[in-house]
C-alpha cells in the first residue's frame, strides 16, 4: 500500500531569501513524508529562478493574485491527489522547528472529537470533526498567534494595532476596530503561554493544516479577500458547517510576519485595506456563525 503524504503548499511573493530557508528546512525538519508546491505571484527579486531550479513541483502566476486565490489554486491541485492525506498552507517568512508537521498530522487523524449536534445518520455517531488546526506562532520571546479569539471590545488596542498593521495608511476606525474583534492570543514564550490543545474560535492561516473531507464538504476559500480574512472566515464557515477547528501547540514556529506585504506595491496594500472593510461588513455574520457552533474541548492527539 502507497503511503500517503501531506501536501505543503507555500506562496511565495518576493521574498527570496525566505524561501531558500523554507526549502531547505522543509527537508531538514520532520519525517512526515511531504509534497511541496510552490505557487508564485509573479515575483521580481529571483524568486522565479531559484523556485523554478530547486522545487520539483511550481505554478508560475502572471500577476499577483493575492493569497486567497493563490491558496485555492494549491489546494484544487492537492485536491485532485488520491496519495495526498492533508494539505498545509505554508507562509514562506518562517523559521520551522524539528517535528512541527508530526504533531498536526497526529491531531487530524485523532478520534477525540465528538460533535453533539450532529446526528448519526448523517456525519456517524462518532466521527473525526477535526477539519482545521493552527499552531503556536513565535516571534523574539513572544507568541504571536496562540489561537484566536473573539474580543468584544478591542478598541483601546486600536492606535497600537493600526501602526502594526497598517502604517502610514489611513483606515475608517470602526472598520479597523471590527477587524481587531478576531484578535491573537498572545503572551511570553519563556513563560509557555497557550500550551494546551484544544479547540479554538478561529486560526490563522500562515500556518495551518486543512483536512481534504472537509474542504470537500464545504468549499475553498473565500476569494472576495485578497490577502486578509480569509482565514478567519474559513474557520467560521467550518464551524458553521459542523467542523471543529483546534489549536495545536506541539507545533511551534517562528513567524516572522507580514514579510510579502512590507514589499508590496501600494495598489497591493490598498486591497488588504479592502479586506479589512469586507472583514467588517461580514463581522455580523462570522461572529454568530463561531459562538453558535464553537465548543471548548481539551484533548491529546490519541492513535487511530
Amino acid at each position: 500500500m502507497t503511503t500517503k503524504k501531506t501536501g505543503i503548499l507555500v506562496i511565495s511573493y518576493n521574498v527570496l531569501s525566505h524561501m531558500k530557508r523554507i526549502v531547505s528546512q522543509l527537508a531538514l525538519s520532520d519525517s512526515v513524508p511531504y509534497e511541496l508546491l510552490v505557487i508564485d505571484n509573479a515575483s521580481s527579486d529571483g524568486s522565479i529562478d531559484w523556485v523554478s531550479e530547486n522545487v520539483d513541483h511550481i505554478i508560475l502566476n502572471k500577476e499577483n493574485t493575492g493569497y486567497t486565490k493563490a491558496a485555492n489554486q494549491g489546494i484544487l491541485y492537492f485536491m485532485a491527489r488520491d496519495d495526498i492525506s492533508n494539505i498545509i498552507l505554508l507562509n514562506p517568512d518562517i523559521n520551522l522547528t524539528k517535528n512541527w508537521l508530526t504533531p498536526l498530522n497526529s491531531l487530524a487523524m485523532s478520534q477525540i472529537s465528538q460533535m453533539s449536534n450532529l446526528t448519526s445518520q448523517s456525519v456517524g455517531s462518532i466521527m473525526n470533526r477535526v477539519g482545521v488546526i493552527g499552531n503556536r506562532q513565535i516571534r523574539g520571546q513572544e507568541v504571536i498567534h496562540g489561537g484566536g479569539r473573539i474580543e468584544k471590545d478591542p478598541r483601546p488596542r486600536y492606535e497600537v494595532v493600526q501602526q502594526e498593521i497598517l502604517p502610514g495608511c489611513f483606515i475608517n476606525e470602526d472598520v479597523l476596530v471590527a477587524y481587531m474583534k478576531f484578535s491573537h492570543r498572545m503572551g511570553h514564550a519563556v513563560s509557555n503561554s497557550w500550551h494546551e490543545t484544544s479547540t479554538i474560535p478561529w486560526v490563522t492561516f500562515a500556518c495551518v493544516l486543512l483536512k481534504k473531507e472537509m474542504i470537500g464538504d464545504i468549499g475553498l476559500l473565500d476569494e472576495r479577500y485578497f490577502n486578509r480574512g480569509s482565514d478567519v472566515e474559513y474557520c467560521a464557515r467550518a464551524w458553521s458547517r459542523g467542523w471543529e477547528v483546534w489549536y495545536e501547540p506541539q507545533s511551534t514556529i517562528y513567524h516572522f510576519a507580514g514579510q510579502s506585504e512590507r514589499v508590496a506595491p501600494k495598489e497591493v496594500q490598498q486591497m488588504g485595506m479592502e479586506d479589512l472593510r469586507l472583514l467588517a461588513r461580514e463581522e455580523a455574520k462570522l461572529i454568530p456563525w463561531i459562538e453558535d457552533n464553537f465548543v471548548y474541548r481539551l484533548g491529546r492527539p490519541l492513535s487511530g
